[in-house]
């Protein structure tokens, strides 16, 4: 029978393999303690293209799969997440945020490694964080930490590898994790076409903001679909960003604007894992970021 133990692994921890991985783990990790669930956090800082890929077979055995088997054997976990990340330029993952990969055990099985109705009820959980955006894809090699961790006794749909965006919000992503496994937790998950009072609760928080000088907090389409419709900002936009601070300091002076081309029509968008704002010109939306959205910015962790 399932434990209440959380299990946190990053097989891909070593500098420059998974940028983000060890980031998401440590900041989910704190806060699961702080919302007092137990929380196991393990992390390989193997190198995995010039030492041993900790999530391939060849990886059990070592320090960091034995850690892993003794705490799927003495604690037997309630969630298992297999943290990872991937650069946003790869064009497979569409550039989203999150994305969890569905595989087979091997090319030939018939029964798949995970499963996927959980996983999609997962991604939408997920999804429902501002800021973040999740989906489920096909995975293109063994993940055998998983397939292990299934095999000790894990239940397949209580096991997930999560892909994060290295150039994403990495807190978003580990509030994004805390309340999609709170729900999982408390068993009230997603009913595919159905929307529950949670959800409608998590839409309203999407659009938190005051309402001076004029903004509108209802101005706009929703933040999946800005995040989805995503184009670049022009060299010149991106300078009027950069001259006018509306960066994020701590994160490479990443622009804290995006624009999004909805139906023909034209938003720009400033958020962080709290809520967002979206304007219709550029310059509003940078005096957004300054009045408003970066003050919702402190850590959560």
């Amino acid at each position: 029978m399932a434990g209440d133990l959380i299990l946190l692994t990053v097989p891909h921890g070593a500098k420059d393999n998974d940028r983000a991985a060890p980031a998401v783990g440590h900041a989910l990790h704190r806060l699961l303690l702080g919302q007092g669930l137990k929380s196991a956090l393990i992390i390989s800082r193997s190198d995995r293209y010039t030492a041993i890929d900790m999530n391939r077979g060849h990886g059990r055995g070592t320090a960091f799969r034995s850690e892993v088997r003794r705490v799927i054997e003495e604690h037997s976990p309630r969630l298992h997440i297999d943290v990872h990340s991937f650069p946003d330029e790869i064009p497979r993952f569409g550039y989203q945020d999150i994305v969890l990969l569905h595989g087979f055990e091997h090319p030939d099985a018939d029964k798949p490694l995970q499963d996927r109705e959980f996983l999609v009820r997962y991604a939408k959980m997920l999804s429902n964080t501002p800021g973040v955006a999740a989906c489920v894809q096909p995975s293109e090699y063994p993940n055998d930490v998983c397939q292990h961790a299934i095999s000790l006794g894990m239940s397949r749909d209580r096991c997930i590898l999560a892909e994060h965006n290295d150039d994403g919000d990495h807190d978003a992503y580990a509030v994004a994790h805390a309340a999609a496994i709170a729900q999982v937790l408390s068993m009230k998950v997603m009913v595919s076409g159905t929307e529950t009072s949670q959800d409608r609760a998590r839409e309203e928080m999407r659009y938190v903001g005051d309402t001076d000088e004029g903004y509108n907090p209802r101005t706009g389409p929703k933040f999946s679909v800005l995040h989805k419709n995503k184009v670049s900002l022009t060299p010149e936009e991106r300078a009027l960003v950069k001259e006018r601070g509306a960066e994020w300091d701590c994160d490479h002076h990443r622009s804290a604007v995006f624009k999004s081309v909805v139906n023909g029509k034209t938003w720009y968008v400033t958020y962080t894992h709290r809520c967002y704002n979206v304007t219709a010109t550029l310059k509003a939306c940078i005096k957004r970021f300054h009045d408003f959205i970066k003050g919702t910015a402190e850590s959560v962790a």
